[in-house]
C-alpha cells in the first residue's frame, strides 16, 4: 500500500504517535491501553492494514520488516491448499482501515460492528506467517477450503469475544466476598455447603448387611496400615506449636443429628466411640 503523504494517513499516524509534543506512543502501549478485547483487535487489525503507511511517513523500514517479512519471496499457490487465506471478505474492512484513525477504530461503535471481523483477519494472518506466508493478504475470492478455515477461526473468535468484557469491580464488595470463602488444606476453595436432609441421605447409603464389611487394611499400603492399626502414632508431641484451627461442622438437617447417627452406625458405617476413649489434647477432646 502506497500513496501521497496527507489527509487520511497524517490522521493515522498521529492517532498512533500522540500530539506533537508527546513522545510517540508505543504499540504495546496502546495494546495495554484498550479496555476489551474488542478494542485490541480492531487496533490490531488496523496495525496490518495501516503499517505500510506508517512506515514510509516515519522512514522506518524495520517497524514494517517486524510485521511483513518484505524480503521474502511469494510462493506459488497449489490447489486444494487452505494456506495462504486470500483477502476474500476481509476486503470491506481493509477498505473501512485504510480511511480510519486509530481513534476512530476504538471508538464503541465501530468496536461492536468489526471487533469479531478484525480479529478474525489478524488470525488468519498469523495462521498465513505460520505457514511461512508473512505478507499482506493477496487479492481473490476465498476457495471452499479457505472459507471452512476462515469460519473455524470465526467460531474460535467468538468464543475468545465471549471474555473480552471489561468489568469494573466494586473492590469493597470484592473484598467482602473474599473475606466470606474458605480454602482447605490443599489451598482450594471449599464450596458452600448446604444441609442435607435424611431423604438426600438414605439412598446413598449401603444395606445393613453391606456397610462395614470390606477390610480396608488389604487394600492400602505397608505404612498406612500400620498407621490405621496403631493410630496413637499419629499424634506428635505437645512442643507448645500452633494449632490450625479446625472448622469441622455437620451440615444435615436441624433436629436430624442423632437420626442420622443412629441410621450410619446401623448400616455398619459407623460405630459409637466413649467418650472417654476420645483422645484429649491440651485439654481438648478432638
Amino acid at each position: 500500500m502506497t500513496g501521497p503523504r496527507g489527509g487520511a494517513l497524517d490522521a493515522a499516524v498521529s492517532s498512533l504517535s500522540g500530539s506533537d509534543t508527546s513522545p510517540p506512543a508505543t504499540w504495546a502501549d496502546i495494546l495495554l491501553s484498550c479496555p476489551t478485547l474488542g478494542h485490541a483487535g480492531c487496533s490490531l487489525a488496523w496495525l496490518l492494514v495501516q503499517a505500510p503507511l506508517i512506515a514510509q511517513v516515519h522512514g522506518n523500514s524495520g517497524f514494517l520488516d517486524g510485521i511483513y517479512a518484505s524480503g521474502a519471496w511469494p510462493q506459488a499457490r497449489r490447489l486444494r491448499r487452505a494456506f495462504p487465506v486470500r483477502e476474500g471478505e476481509f476486503g470491506a474492512l481493509r477498505c473501512i482501515l485504510e480511511k480510519a484513525s486509530l481513534a476512530d477504530v476504538r471508538e464503541e461503535g465501530f468496536v461492536a460492528k468489526w471487533a469479531e471481523t478484525a480479529w478474525t483477519m489478524a488470525a488468519c494472518f498469523s495462521c498465513n506467517s505460520l505457514a511461512g506466508h508473512q505478507q499482506p493478504f493477496s487479492a481473490g475470492s476465498w476457495t471452499k477450503l479457505e472459507r471452512k478455515l476462515v469460519n473455524a477461526v470465526g467460531l474460535s473468535v467468538k468464543r475468545l469475544m465471549g471474555h473480552g468484557r471489561a468489568e469494573h469491580r466494586d473492590f469493597a464488595a470484592l473484598e467482602k466476598e473474599l473475606r466470606s470463602k474458605r480454602v482447605n488444606y490443599a489451598g482450594e476453595e471449599v464450596g458452600t455447603c448446604h444441609e442435607i436432609t435424611m431423604a438426600q441421605v438414605l439412598p446413598s447409603l449401603p444395606p445393613p448387611e453391606h456397610g462395614g464389611s470390606i477390610d480396608i487394611l488389604k487394600f492400602v499400603s505397608e505404612s498406612t496400615g500400620y498407621f490405621l492399626r496403631n493410630p496413637q502414632k499419629m499424634v506428635v508431641e505437645d512442643c507448645g506449636q500452633e494449632l490450625p484451627k479446625l472448622q469441622g461442622k455437620l451440615h444435615v438437617e436441624k433436629g436430624m443429628e442423632l437420626r442420622l447417627a443412629k441410621e450410619l452406625v446401623s448400616r455398619g458405617v459407623c460405630c459409637w466411640v466413649p467418650f472417654e476413649k476420645v483422645l484429649c489434647f491440651r485439654g481438648q477432646r478432638s
